[in-house]
């Protein structure tokens, strides 16, 4: 997704679009509308929480667990800024915690659920005293929910290792105009919002 990746960058407003770019579009698509795809949140079922972290970003799979099989309910992914690159992989894991546990708050709110991390360390810091400040302040925000922790090697979280290298660019505009230009492709320039879209285009049969 790196190509897609660039042609936001820099706030640029011209976009070449090269069939290199189509046919990541295209499995982007493929990827979404296939198994498996997204189930609506449901409390009677279990919660577990998968976090990973890079130097790049960091994410987090929200799952529920239906007859003993998991079912991805959401996706997060965030890139790192400047100095959070340079922290610590055990700093970044917990960072991936944290963040991961804002972003899906309003579902883990007085609610008993399981984080899974390739960080061996950080359930043994949980009740660690000589913690740096920039610790102790996210682990005083972790302690107002209810969760186990649970390790699991790296070669079995490749799932969301996929989304701490492959973050979702911030952009403040969705609805940014933009022309597209392309010698390899027959595309017309057209302005897109994306308050246009249909929810028919949105859904996946």
């Amino acid at each position: 997704m790196a190509p897609l990746y660039r042609l936001l960058a820099y706030n640029n407003t011209k976009i070449n679009w090269t069939t290199e770019c189509e046919a990541i579009r295209q499995n982007i698509i493929s990827t979404l509308t296939s198994s498996p795809v997204l189930m609506l949140f449901n409390p009677e079922f279990a919660i577990e929480l998968h976090t990973d972290a890079s130097s790049e970003g960091y994410g987090g799979i929200f799952f529920q667990k239906v007859d003993f099989k998991l079912h991805p309910v959401e996706y997060y992914s965030k890139r790192t800024t400047p100095a959070e690159s340079r922290y610590h992989t055990y700093e970044l894991e917990t960072l991936a915690v944290v963040n991961s546990v804002k972003h899906f708050r309003h579902y883990l709110y007085g609610r008993t659920f399981t984080v899974v991390t390739d960080c061996n360390s950080l359930k043994a810091s949980r009740t660690k005293v000589d913690l740096t400040p920039r610790v102790h302040r996210w682990w005083a925000f972790l302690q107002a929910f209810d969760f186990d922790i649970q390790y699991r090697e790296g070669r079995r979280m490749a799932h969301v290792d996929f989304f701490s290298r492959n973050h979702i660019p911030e952009t403040n505009n969705l609805a940014t105009p933009c022309s597209v230009s392309s010698k390899e492709n027959n595309v017309v320039e057209k302005r897109v919002n994306i308050a246009e879209l249909s929810s028919d285009w949105l859904q996946a049969e």
